[in-house]
């Protein structure tokens, strides 16, 4: 037997878990546009940063990199990196 409330349950729930990502986002939006980093590279930041939200994972966003794929890290490095040697 369900309980009535569980979908007005389901969807508070849902309501806490997008306020909680709200300022997870806004960070990490200023951290894109601090590195100007390539809308590629964004999406797969923001993809990972939700589906370790959705898992229930901390996300920290002070300090994003060390919690990505390899991959994604290095690419990232790369990039950062190659802006900085350019200036």
């Amino acid at each position: 037997m369900q309980w009535t409330t569980s979908k007005p349950f389901n969807k508070l729930e849902n309501v806490r878990k997008k306020m909680r990502m709200k300022p997870k986002n806004q960070i990490a939006e200023l951290w894109f546009t601090k590195y100007d980093l390539p809308s590629k590279m964004k999406s797969d930041i923001t993809a990972n940063i939700y589906r370790r939200f959705e898992e229930g994972e901390d996300v920290y966003v002070e300090n994003l990199i060390p919690g990505f794929p390899v991959r994604l890290q290095n690419d990232i490095k790369r990039h950062i990196c190659l802006n900085l040697l350019k200036q």
